[in-house]
C-alpha cells in the first residue's frame, strides 16, 4: 500500500479542502493510506478526524499566514524569525515522511510546494503539485517545478499559461475539478 501525505496550509473550509476531503476519504483503501499534514488547526482538520484520517499540524505561526501583511522584511529580526519557522516546519515534514514511511507527497498550492520540496527531495520521494489557480508568480513557479514530478492543473488554460513559463512542460497534466452530484 502506498502512503500519500496531503499537504495543504489553509484550515478553514474552502474548495480546495473539501476537494482533499473528498479524494482522501475516496481513496481505494486497498491501495492507499491518506495522511493529511496542515499549517494551522480548525474546522478542516475535524472533519478528516471524523473520518479517521490521521493528521499532523505544522508549528506556523499565525502571523506567518499572510507573510507580505505581517513580515517586516526591512527588519531583521522579523525576518531571521520567519526563516526560523520555515525551517521548523520542513524538519516537521520531513520527520513526518521519515517516521511515517511516506510513498509520495501532494502539495496543494505553492506555499505546500515551497514548504516541502526540500523535504521531499531529503527523502528521495516523489511530489505532486496542484495549482489550483494561476497567478504571476514566476520566478516561485518556475523555481519550484524543478523539485516536483508532476504538476496537476484543474484546465487547459492554466497549463497553457504556465507552459509559456516552465521549461519542462511535460510535467504539466490537466485533471479537472470533479463535482459530486449526490451533494447538490
Amino acid at each position: 500500500m502506498k502512503k500519500v501525505l496531503f499537504f495543504i496550509s489553509h484550515p478553514t473550509m474552502g474548495g480546495s479542502q473539501q476537494y482533499i476531503l473528498d479524494l482522501v476519504t475516496h481513496l481505494n483503501s486497498n491501495k492507499y493510506i491518506p495522511f493529511v499534514v496542515s499549517c494551522f488547526d480548525g474546522e478542516f482538520i475535524k472533519l478528516l478526524e471524523e473520518n479517521k484520517i490521521k493528521t499532523f499540524i505544522l508549528p506556523m505561526k499565525k502571523k506567518y499566514a499572510n507573510i507580505k501583511k505581517n513580515v517586516n522584511f526591512l527588519n531583521p529580526i522579523s525576518v531571521f524569525l520567519l526563516f526560523i519557522n520555515i525551517y521548523k516546519i520542513i524538519l516537521n515534514i520531513y520527520n513526518i515522511i521519515k517516521k511515517e514511511k511516506i510513498d509520495l507527497i501532494y502539495n496543494n498550492n505553492l506555499r505546500c510546494q515551497f514548504l516541502s520540496f526540500i523535504p521531499s527531495k531529503l527523502a528521495k520521494i516523489p511530489s505532486l503539485w496542484h495549482i489550483h489557480g494561476f497567478r504571476e508568480q514566476k520566478f516561485l513557479h518556475l523555481f519550484l517545478s524543478f523539485f516536483v514530478n508532476k504538476i496537476i492543473v484543474l484546465s487547459k488554460d492554466v497549463k497553457k499559461r504556465l507552459g509559456k513559463i516552465l521549461p519542462n512542460k511535460s510535467k504539466l497534466v490537466v485533471i479537472y475539478n470533479g463535482v459530486d452530484f449526490q451533494k447538490i
